[in-house]
Parts: structure tokens; sequence; C-alpha cells
């Protein structure tokens, strides 16, 4: 699988279109987007994975 870079907007459109409850997704302008997401894999084992922003001094 090749990763290709998203915006935050594309995420919860697909996440919407999927029948995720994104209700609680809370979006601030103007700020970097972090993901955290745990995923369950076909041999029962979870996977956490993040992509954060760098800290702002």
């Amino acid at each position: 699988m090749r990763w290709s870079p998203v915006s935050g907007a594309e995420l919860l459109e697909q996440a919407a279109r999927d029948g995720i409850d994104i209700s609680y997704v809370l979006r601030r302008p103007d700020v970097a987007t972090g993901l955290i997401v745990e995923v369950l894999d076909s041999h029962a084992h979870w996977r956490h994975l993040q992509d954060l922003p760098s800290p702002r001094c």
C-alpha cells in the first residue's frame, strides 16, 4: 500500500461515508491536525498508528 497525504477534511468526509460517527471530532482553524488510530489486524493484534505535528514551543 502506498501512502498519500490527504487533508483532514477529506479524512472526515471518507469516515462519514464509511458510517463512522464523526460527531465528536473537533477541528480548530489554522491549527495542524494530528491523527491517532487504533487498528485491529487480521491476527487480532492491536496496532497504534499516529501522525502528529511537531509541538510548538
